[in-house]
């Protein structure tokens, strides 16, 4: 038995309206679905990562279910080289439900500080890009792109070394010393306790070590550091000129030599 043609066709024509009513109905079912991105939360965690999590609200009011639910996130500098990522997967999102769960991106501050030193003394902006992507009714994907920035506060924004003080002391054996304070300033913007050591070396004219003194650093995020790096060396050991050096090292990343000269 033959199918007449114009059955053929019609059968055709009301399979691609169906296909069509589907497809539109999907894409309006799109619009029903909220997704809410909430401010991050950062912690550290004792493997000396930043933590950061976004609070992530999915409602789902469309006419179908969302299946494989993916955000992606990348962080770059200001150069656009790539920080750390992060990845979120939900396997599907029934109609009608409201979903509550948390982006992560982990960021190794250690390896991160080490390799952009500019981040440590500057304040700046992260780019962070976004993608979200999803399939609805098994038919319809989706993908939604997004750039926003990200604020980064340095620990040492502003640092700041004065002119270096030198004043005569003498002991409990009248030994004469020399007395070497360098007033410095910075302030910590930092999310995380600034935590550790500096460590400060006096070289003579000659560029011979004569004095080394270590200091310990305990600057709360948030706060501001203002005291003396103090150094005592013998006076028959100082020259008219020379220059200082001063390392940090915490538990995050190590910075220096800074290099301060004095006696012109």
């Amino acid at each position: 038995m033959k199918v007449p043609i114009r059955m053929i066709s019609v059968a055709t024509s009301f399979f691609w309206v169906i296909l069509i009513i589907f497809s539109v109905s999907a894409i309006y079912s799109m619009e029903n679905i909220r997704l809410d991105l909430g401010k991050p939360q950062t912690t550290i965690t004792p493997d000396n990562e930043l933590l950061l999590s976004f609070p992530i609200g999915i409602v789902n009011n469309g006419y179908y279910n969302l299946d494989d639910f993916n955000i992606s996130t990348e962080i770059q500098d200001m150069q656009n080289s790539t920080m750390a990522q992060g990845f979120t997967f939900i396997p599907v999102i029934e109609t009608g439900e409201t979903l509550n769960t948390t982006h992560q991106i982990s960021i190794n501050l250690t390896d991160m500080l080490q390799t952009r030193q500019n981040l440590i003394v500057n304040d700046t902006e992260l780019q962070v890009d976004a993608m979200v992507s999803m399939k609805a009714a098994e038919l319809i994907s989706l993908q939604v792109s997004s750039n926003l920035t990200m604020p980064w506060g340095a620990p040492l924004y502003n640092l700041t070394f004065a002119t270096p003080k030198f004043t005569v002391q003498v002991d409990p054996n009248s030994t004469k010393y020399c007395r070497v304070d360098i007033p410095t300033t910075f302030e910590n913007h930092a999310s995380f306790d600034l935590n550790g050591t500096v460590q400060l070396n006096m070289y003579d004219n000659r560029s011979i070590l004569t004095g080394t003194a270590k200091i310990v650093l305990i600057t709360p995020q948030q706060s501001s550091y203002q005291s003396d790096l103090e150094l005592d060396v013998p006076i028959a050991n100082t020259t008219p000129n020379g220059r200082f050096e001063v390392f940090f090292a915490t538990s995050f990343f190590r910075y220096g030599p800074l290099v301060i000269p004095y006696g012109g």
